[in-house]
């Protein structure tokens, strides 16, 4: 996927083309202007599809006793597991 500044909505509109490439299935309503012009609305909708695929155990995890430690207090960034794909959210 390409990368965006503030303001930058050509950029931003070629996010939003290649996720609803990848997730045909998500349908973004009124947000999809939004996020064609904001970063932020893109960044929240790129969260809730983060959050989904952590609640269906799509993302790595802590592995060990120390790294839960971890991110019990200091958070953990859910990375999408190797093999898995938006068209498993739905």
């Amino acid at each position: 996927m390409a990368t965006s500044g503030p303001g930058d909505t050509q950029t931003l509109g070629k996010l939003v083309d290649e996720l609803l490439d990848a997730a045909p299935w998500l349908d973004l309503g009124d947000a999809d202007f939004l996020c064609r012009r904001r970063h932020d609305a893109l960044d929240a909708v790129v969260a809730a599809l983060t959050a989904r695929a952590a609640g269906k155990k799509l993302t790595l995890r802590p592995r060990t006793p120390a790294e839960a430690s971890a991110a019990r207090t200091q958070g953990w960034i859910a990375l999408p597991l190797p093999g898995s794909s938006l068209s498993l959210l739905p």
